[in-house]
């Protein structure tokens, strides 16, 4: 059931953190397990990503990848296409239920009047293969494992719709964070 889950919990306290300290100023971390496995989603959204829709994309020539690399692929092509299906289908269920949760959050900002004056950044740990190269999971340096969103929203400082390519590095978030505060130089201690 969607409101049992541990990500519904956590979006429903964020909801009610903001709700009581919203006449003051506050710094609110929600952190979302899902997609993270075990790759089980609530029911509704398990039901949209059926397992025998999923495709498995092609593995491509992995002649010129390290050794280990080569290795861990054949290993992972071992199981059978309705495994790889399945962690696929789970994935993407479990990425489309916290969505919701994250944008039940987003949502009760502009609720509460807050959204204007709140910087909002939406990011992620780590990227998932998701059968890219035949890898699923985070453990070599491809683009799907280590690209990653990082969003900012701050509209009464920031423009809307920027998209940029640049690279990032989650060490720059705290001195940006505490200018478009208005806290620069603070320290933490």
């Amino acid at each position: 059931d969607a409101e049992d889950h541990l990500d519904a919990f956590i979006s429903r306290e964020a909801i009610k953190f903001m709700a009581r300290h919203q006449d003051q100023p506050f710094f609110l971390v929600a952190s979302f397990m899902k997609p993270h496995t075990p790759l089980y989603a609530p029911k509704e959204w398990a039901d949209r990503y059926p397992i025998e829709a999923m495709e498995l994309p092609e593995v491509g020539d992995i002649s010129q990848y390290p050794a280990h690399v080569q290795q861990r692929i054949r290993g992972i092509q071992k199981h059978s296409a309705h495994q790889r299906k399945a962690h696929r289908a789970g994935y993407m269920a479990n990425l489309a239920f916290v969505d919701t949760c994250i944008g039940a959050v987003y949502d009760a900002l502009g609720q509460l009047g807050l959204a204007d004056n709140t910087i909002v950044v939406y990011t992620s740990d780590h990227g998932e293969m998701d059968g890219d190269h035949g890898l699923f999971q985070k453990f070599i340096l491809f683009e799907p494992s280590v690209r990653i969103p990082l969003i900012v929203s701050y509209p009464k400082c920031l423009p809307q719709g920027v998209v940029t390519d640049a690279l990032t590095e989650y060490i720059g978030l705290y001195p940006t964070l505490a200018e478009l505060a208005g806290l620069a130089g603070a320290m933490v201690g």
